[in-house]
């Protein structure tokens, strides 16, 4: 056997660092603004992206990459937790779109892990699950018009795996995932009143898993796009979290697993990505006549972070 070549400029090395984009979104409230994880310095780094003209502007520069971040509905502001040493426990900062020095927007709290962050569509609002010691901790906070944060605030808590939110347009309900009713890896999906914690409504399967994929725009109502795992498959529904009303979304093309993606600007539109024969696949699912159309997309894989397609203005999808 040929002995393998492990020198600096072996051919092999090379294909790990070809220059990538991992992932990219945009803002879901000004598309002109984005976010980008890229590989060009070496290791993947987050870059604020200007869509109209494609520039990119480094914002991190850890020394262990950083692969995981999200820009704001607004497109002001994108947020990652920065941990020590890639050790995933520390605190959730902020970076102005043009850049700038990380701003800790949880200088009082204990160092926590957290996945998720996520921020109301009209800027208002910010709300992340941090894990710890004693459990998972929703936390809102409060964000002033000119961007001034308020103190983070414990609405709920769990001894069970929960991640989330998703935050409606005004920031007064939360729907956070949590296996605290099953007790085992399947997840019940529950609506929270910021203010007092309350909940408003729950979605639990005995012997199936809720999932979260976004919230419509408020000129939409109270809508969730979700899915569920109880016929055997994860299929997707629309599911009012006032009234608990469940629409099925159903297409005789569905093969596979199916993921919510976002819903465009108008909130008249879904994207849901399905995985079938290890290639993704695009729907396009209408809510004026329930109609969903398979996209003619590439095959292969999508990117991982926001399930690599989304809507932009003027009925595109990137």
């Amino acid at each position: 056997m040929k002995p393998l070549d492990l020198s600096e400029n072996a051919p092999w090395k090379k294909r790990y660092t070809v220059p990538q984009a991992v992932w990219a979104t945009v803002a879901a409230g000004n598309p002109a603004r984005g976010l980008v994880c890229h590989n060009r310095t070496g290791k993947l780094q987050l870059y604020s992206w200007e869509t109209a003209s494609g520039a990119l502007t480094q914002l991190t520069d850890r020394p262990k990459g950083q692969q995981v971040g999200v820009i704001d509905a607004t497109g002001e502001f994108i947020y990652y937790l920065q941990d020590q040493a890639g050790n995933e426990q520390g605190h959730f900062v902020r970076v102005p779109f043009a850049g700038g020095e990380p701003q800790d927007i949880t200088p009082s709290l204990a160092l926590y892990s957290s996945w998720q962050i996520s921020t109301s569509a009209a800027g208002s609002h910010l709300g992340f699950v941090a894990s710890g010691r004693e459990g998972f901790k929703l936390m809102v906070l409060e964000q002033a018009a000119d961007g001034a944060l308020g103190e983070p605030r414990c609405i709920w808590t769990s001894k069970a795996l929960s991640t989330g939110p998703w935050l409606n347009h005004d920031g007064s309900v939360a729907l956070v995932m949590t296996t605290e009713r099953s007790g085992r890896n399947a997840y019940a999906l529950l609506a929270l009143d910021t203010r007092s914690g309350a909940i408003l409504n729950e979605w639990e399967e005995a012997a199936a898993s809720v999932s979260c994929g976004g919230l419509a725009p408020a000129t939409v109502g109270p809508l969730a796009a979700v899915t569920c795992n109880v016929s055997g498959h994860h299929r997707p529904f629309l599911w009012n979290w006032h009234t608990g009303i469940r629409t099925p979304i159903e297409s005789e093309e569905f093969a596979g697993e199916l993921q919510c993606l976002r819903f465009n600007q108008a909130g008249d539109a879904l994207l849901l990505r399905e995985a079938y024969r290890a290639q993704h696949r695009l729907y396009r699912y209408d809510l004026s006549d329930g109609r969903v159309r398979r996209l003619a997309i590439p095959e292969g894989s999508l990117g991982f972070m926001g399930g690599g397609a989304f809507f932009m203005p003027e009925g595109e999808i990137w």
